[in-house]
Formats: structure tokens, sequence, C-alpha cells
């Protein structure tokens, strides 16, 4: 059977829409006939959905950054530490 990659490098947690949208992707090429795979975050630790699985291989999300794994995460202290992108710079000068 034929491989269908589902490339998601956001892909962390059942949390947004990231999940639902990489596994529907998935689930759609299963019924045509593919042998799916949806390749998440290293931040991904919850292992395959079912028949599909989910390998964490990306060190960095859709922007560029890299993303903190949840028990590394200071809920006390909401300070962002790592470098906005170029993006979110440009967009927050035309806004302000």
């Amino acid at each position: 059977m034929p491989h269908f990659f589902v490339v998601d490098q956001s892909l962390v947690n059942y949390q947004g829409h990231h999940y639902e949208c990489s596994l529907a992707v998935a689930e759609a090429a299963r019924r045509a006939g593919y042998e799916p795979l949806i390749l998440a975050n290293r931040v991904w630790s919850f292992g395959a959905e079912g028949d599909i699985p989910i390998l964490p291989v990306f060190a960095v999300d859709w922007f560029n950054q890299p993303v903190a794994p949840p028990e590394s995460v200071n809920r006390s202290a909401p300070e962002n530490k790592i470098d906005p992108s170029p993006q979110w710079a440009r967009f927050q000068e035309k806004v302000a």
C-alpha cells in the first residue's frame, strides 16, 4: 500500500486544530487506499492514534520556533523567552 505523509510540525498535543485536522486528513487518506503516517513536533508524546502512527520528528513549529515540552513551562511566569519571528515583528509594527 502506498504511504501518505501528513506533515504538521505544530502538532504537539490534542488541543487546537492541528490534531483534528491532521487526523482527519490521515483518515481520509486511509479511506482512499493509502497508509497514513503523521509527522509531528518532537513535543508530541502520546504515540499512535488508533492504527495511525504519529512520529515526533520536528524540532520547530510552523513559524520555525522551538516548542518547549509541557513539563519545562513555568506556569507562574508567562514571560516568553523565545525571540519572535520576523513575521510576528512585522505584524506588531503594522498594528502598533
